[in-house]
C-alpha cells in the first residue's frame, strides 16, 4: 500500500500538494516514514491561521526545491479556503479505493497501521465481501485466529497465549465480533470471554488470578479448581516463557515438596533470588529489543522493561546482588541508540494516528474525546502528575491494584522535548505542538485556558469544565467541590508531589521510590481515583515528562534555565551565542521539531546536567528514554 499512496502523491507536477485522505490512511507510522523518505513534508491542516504563518514562514520565505509539501486533510467535511485549495494540486486517498471489496464500516474501525498489512493479504476478486466475511477475512489473515478451531476453553486460552505474544490487543470491532461468536457456543457462556479480549493487560492479569487459583487447588485439602488447566500439554508448554519473560509472576507456596516439579517455575521460593532472575531476564531482553528496533512502538516495549529494571536495581533488599557493569553499559547503550533513533524519527511521531492510544502528549485531549464518542461516556477526568517517570507509575498502579478494585489500561506516550513542564505540560491541556504556544513557551499559567478552550471548541459548555492545579495530598481547598459539582463533565488536575518529591530528593531514586510508597499509603490518591469512578467519570492519567539520574557538569549560567529541576537544558533565543555551552561541556543541540523557531535548544549529553561538578541528581530536561516515554493510562470500576 505504501507505493500506492507515493504513487499518488507523485502525480503531482507541483510541489505543493493538498491531500484529502477522508479516512486517516498515512497517519500510520510505515507509511508515514514512506512519504518522508521520498522527499515529501506532510502537515496536518489543523486551522487556516496556523498553517499560512507555518506556509510563509517555511516554504514562501525559504522555498526548499528539494522538499514536496503535503497539507493533509482528514474527513470529508473539512472546509479549506479557497486560496489554499485553489494553489494547491488536489488529491483523494481513501479505503474504498483501496480496498472495494471489504466492508468499508468495518475497515473504518480499524487502526490505520493495519492497513498495509491487509493491503498485502487483499487480494480482490471482484466479490464484495459482507461485514461478516470481512471480520473473518480480519480475523484470519491478519491476526491468525482461526474461529473454527477454537472450540473449547483450552483452545481459546492458546490461541491467545499466541496472539497476545505478538499484539497488544484486537480492534474492538474484531473483539465485539469474536466475542459474539465464542457467547453463541455453550462451553464459553460460563467464561469471561469479553475480559479474554480486551487487551494483553486484561487477558494476562485473569490468567494470574487463574495460577493462583490453580497452585491454591493444589496444596488445599478443599475442591477449588481453576477455570484453566494450566496441567493441559497445550498449556503447560508455555508457562516456563511465561514467566521468564514477566507475563505472569511466581506466587507463594508453603507445601511446595507436594507440588508436581513443573509447577516449581510458578513457585516464589526465594524472593531476592526471584528478584534477580527477573533482573537479568529483563537485560537480556533488553538488549534484544535494541538490537531490533523497527518502530517507536519498539522503544516503548523498551522503556517498561528499563522501569522494572530501576526498580530492582534501586531495591535496598538487593543491592550489591546485582551486575553493576551490565547496568552501565545497558544504560549507555539504550540512551545513546534512543538519542540517534529520536534525531531521525521524533519529527514524524506527532502526525500519527492517536485513534489506539495517544502516541505524544499533545494527542491526549484528542483522544479522550474521541473515546468519550465511541464509548459514548458523558464525563471525563483528566490527571497529570507532574515530573512522574514510568518507574514512579509501577510503585503506584501496584498499590492500587492490590488495594483497590480500578481497572488500569496501560499505554505509554512520548512527552515533548526538551522535557520541562512549560512546554510538554502546556501542549497536553491545550491539545498543540509547542510551535503554536511559542508566546507561552516559559509558562503553565495559560494551561487553565488551554483546557477550557480545546474542550468548548468541542461543544462542552463551559460551566462543565474545570481546573486545577498543586494537588498534593487530594484534599486541597476547593477540590471536593470540583468533583461533586453536579455540572461537571471535563476536570482537569495537576498533581505536583512528584515533581516536588525530586527537587528535594536527595538519596535519588531509591529514596524517591521510597517516598513515593509512603506517599500511596496515605490513600489519598487512591481514595481520589474511587470518588471519580464513583462519580461515573472516565478517569485518565498521564505525566509531562519523567525524569533521570544525573551528574553535573558545572554550573552554565548563560541560557534560559526553566528550573534546577530541569538543568538538563538551557535554550537562547535566536541571534544568541550558544557555543560556550557546546565547547565546555557534553552537550548538543536539539533539533526542534515542533518547537518554536525563534530558540535553540541546547541539552546536556549522556547523564549530565548543568549543574555543580559531579553532584548528583534527578533531573528533566533531556533526551533520556527516562524522561521521554511517560505513562498514559485509562481506568475504569471494575465491573
Amino acid at each position: 500500500m505504501k507505493s500506492a499512496v507515493i504513487a499518488k502523491l507523485k502525480q503531482s507536477p507541483i510541489p505543493f500538494i493538498l491531500l484529502y485522505d477522508i479516512d486517516d490512511i498515512t497517519s500510520s507510522e510505515d507509511i508515514l516514514t514512506s512519504i518522508t523518505s521520498q522527499g515529501f513534508q506532510l502537515v496536518n491542516y489543523d486551522d487556516s491561521i496556523a498553517f499560512r504563518y507555518f506556509f510563509e514562514k517555511n516554504f514562501r520565505e525559504k522555498p526548499d526545491c528539494n522538499v514536496k509539501l503535503v497539507l493533509k486533510v482528514t474527513g470529508y467535511h473539512s472546509y479549506i479556503p479557497y486560496d489554499i485549495e485553489s494553489s494547491f494540486y488536489n488529491i483523494t486517498l481513501s479505503l474504498k479505493e483501496l480496498f472495494p471489496g471489504l466492508s468499508y464500516s468495518i475497515l473504518k474501525e480499524l487502526d490505520s497501521e493495519l492497513y498495509d498489512r491487509l493491503y498485502r493479504v487483499y487480494k480482490y476478486t471482484g466479490r464484495s465481501l459482507s461485514q461478516r466475511e470481512t471480520l473473518d477475512f480480519i480475523l484470519k489473515n491478519l491476526f491468525g485466529i482461526y474461529t473454527e478451531t477454537i472450540n473449547k476453553f483450552t483452545d481459546l486460552i492458546k490461541a491467545l497465549i499466541d496472539f497476545y505474544y505478538e499484539n497488544d490487543s484486537l480492534p474492538q470491532v474484531v473483539s465485539d465480533y469474536l466475542t459474539d461468536l465464542l457467547m453463541c457456543k455453550e462451553d464459553f457462556k460460563e467464561y469471561p470471554v469479553k475480559k479474554l479480549l480486551e487487551g494483553a493487560d486484561s487477558f494476562f492479569d485473569y490468567l494470574q488470578g487463574q495460577w493462583e487459583i490453580f497452585v491454591k487447588g493444589l496444596t488445599s485439602t478443599l475442591p477449588i479448581k481453576s477455570a484453566v488447566d494450566f496441567s493441559h500439554k497445550d498449556i503447560k508448554i508455555y508457562l516456563g516463557g511465561l514467566f521468564d519473560e514477566g507475563y505472569l509472576t511466581p506466587v507463594r507456596s508453603d507445601n511446595i515438596d507436594n507440588l508436581p516439579s513443573w509447577v516449581h517455575r510458578g513457585i516464589l521460593i526465594d524472593e531476592l533470588g526471584q528478584l534477580k532472575a527477573n533482573y537479568n531476564n529483563l537485560l537480556g531482553r533488553l538488549y534484544d529489543t535494541l538490537d531490533n528496533i523497527t518502530s517507536y512502538k519498539d522503544w516503548l516495549q523498551a522503556a517498561k522493561d528499563w522501569a522494572e529494571i530501576l526498580l530492582i536495581y534501586n531495591d535496598e533488599r538487593i543491592q550489591g546482588r546485582l551486575d553493576e557493569k551490565a547496568f552501565i553499559s545497558i544504560s549507555d547503550m539504550l540512551n545513546s541508540r534512543f538519542r540517534t533513533w529520536l534525531f531521525d524519527n521524533y519529527n514524524l511521531l506527532p502526525s500519527l494516528s492517536y485513534a489506539r492510544a495517544p502516541v505524544m502528549v499533545h494527542h491526549i485531549p484528542w483522544y479522550i474525546n474521541y473515546r468519550m464518542g465511541k464509548d459514548a461516556t458523558q464525563k471525563a477526568a483528566l490527571i497529570v502528575v507532574d515530573g512522574m517517570a514510568l518507574d514512579d507509575w509501577l510503585i503506584i498502579s501496584r498499590y492500587l491494584n492490590r488495594n483497590s478494585s480500578c481497572r488500569f489500561e496501560e499505554k505509554l506516550c512520548f512527552a515533548w522535548i526538551p522535557t520541562i513542564t512549560s512546554i510538554s505540560r502546556q501542549a497536553i491541556f491545550s491539545g498543540q505542538i509547542p510551535r503554536y504556544f511559542g508566546k507561552t513557551i516559559f509558562s503553565t499559567s495559560e494551561d487553565e485556558r488551554h483546557w477550557k478552550k480545546f474542550w468548548a471548541e468541542r461543544g462542552i459548555r463551559p460551566d462543565a469544565i474545570y481546573y486545577m492545579r498543586g494537588i498534593k495530598h487530594f484534599n486541597e481547598n476547593g477540590l471536593r467541590d470540583i468533583v461533586e459539582n453536579p455540572k461537571a463533565k471535563i476536570l482537569g488536575f495537576v498533581v505536583n508531589m512528584i515533581d516536588d518529591m525530586v527537587h528535594g530528593q536527595q538519596m535519588l531514586r531509591a529514596g524517591l521510590h521510597q517516598n513515593l510508597r509512603l506517599w500511596m499509603e496515605k490513600e489519598g490518591f487512591k481514595k481520589f481515583l474511587q470518588t471519580l469512578l464513583e462519580r461515573n467519570f472516565d478517569v485518565y492519567i498521564t505525566s509531562d515528562h519523567g525524569h533521570v539520574s544525573s551528574v553535573g557538569q558545572g554550573n552554565l549560567r548563560e541560557g534560559l534555565a526553566v528550573d534546577r529541576a530541569a538543568d538538563r537544558v538551557r535554550i537562547y533565543e535566536q541571534g544568541k551565542n550558544y557555543e560556550t555551552a557546546l565547547k565546555r561541556y557534553k552537550a548538543y543541540k536539539w533539533a526542534g521539531y515542533g518547537l518554536p523557531e525563534e530558540y535553540n535548544y541546547i541539552i546536556s549529553d549522556g547523564c549530565y546536567s548543568y549543574g555543580k561538578d559531579n553532584e548528583k541528581n534527578l533531573t528533566h530536561g533531556g533526551i533520556s528514554i527516562e524522561e521521554v516515554v511517560v505513562p498514559f493510562i485509562h481506568i475504569r470500576k471494575e465491573e
